[in-house]
């Protein structure tokens, strides 16, 4: 997957989330605080290892780490 269709897939999850749910959002906080936060983490340090703080901290590992690797159809 190029890093355009995966921004792309990332854009259409993203838009697909009820963000006016708040009574989910209340119920979840600090769970999808520690979530994120991890991710975050998670993120910088291959941003660290890879390269290309300019894609932090979204961006694709896989197409960092294999670019010319074919996806798995399916």
């Amino acid at each position: 997957m190029t890093q355009t269709g995966s921004a792309e897939s990332m854009v259409n999850r993203l838009t697909a989330i009820n963000w006016a749910d708040y009574a989910a959002g209340d119920r979840n906080v600090a769970s999808r605080t520690l979530l994120m936060r991890e991710f975050l983490r998670r993120a910088a340090l291959w941003v660290e290892y890879l390269g290309g703080s300019e894609h932090w901290p979204f961006f694709d590992i896989a197409e960092r780490i294999g670019p010319r690797q074919e996806p798995i159809p399916g």
